[in-house]
């Protein structure tokens, strides 16, 4: 395993705001905001690491995974395993709406994963807080 990994919320910055990230991430010039407040409140539920399964669906919840060949790494809300099928979710705290950062950000953890365990996976989920939406997400060649 390589000792350096790029976390993947980088590239979630990188994409979405350049200036914002050079201030984040090289700066450290970090404050709590309503927007980080709001994350923080809808993540309380999710943000506990572990295995259940509800429904006959296996859930994987905030599992750390990385990829050796892309050097990126990252916590996952949830992977869902669905039938030999996995399932790469995140929740967001926005309304649903064409976000490409978020995008890499999910391509990105479900390249660690097909990397981690051999498999394939088809597709990714977000949970949009701000409108109570589901988005499905086909991963292909060009994200």
């Amino acid at each position: 395993m390589n000792e350096y990994f790029f976390p993947w919320a980088y590239l979630n910055a990188w994409e979405y705001f350049h200036r914002r990230f050079y201030l984040e991430y090289e700066l450290w010039e970090i404050e709590d905001n309503e927007h980080i407040l709001i994350w923080r409140h809808l993540h309380r539920n999710i943000n506990h690491e572990g295995v259940s399964e509800e429904d006959g669906v296996l859930i994987h919840r905030q599992q750390w995974v990385c990829s050796d060949r892309l050097l990126v790494s990252g916590i996952i809300d949830a992977v869902d395993d669905r039938d030999g099928w996995l399932v790469c979710w995140e929740y967001k705290k926005v309304k649903m709406g064409n976000y490409l950062n978020d995008y890499f950000q999910l391509g990105a953890a479900a390249l660690c994963w097909e990397e981690r365990l051999g498999r394939e996976i088809g597709w990714g989920e977000f949970f949009y807080a701000g409108n109570k939406r589901r988005e499905k997400v086909n991963f292909s060649r060009s994200l």
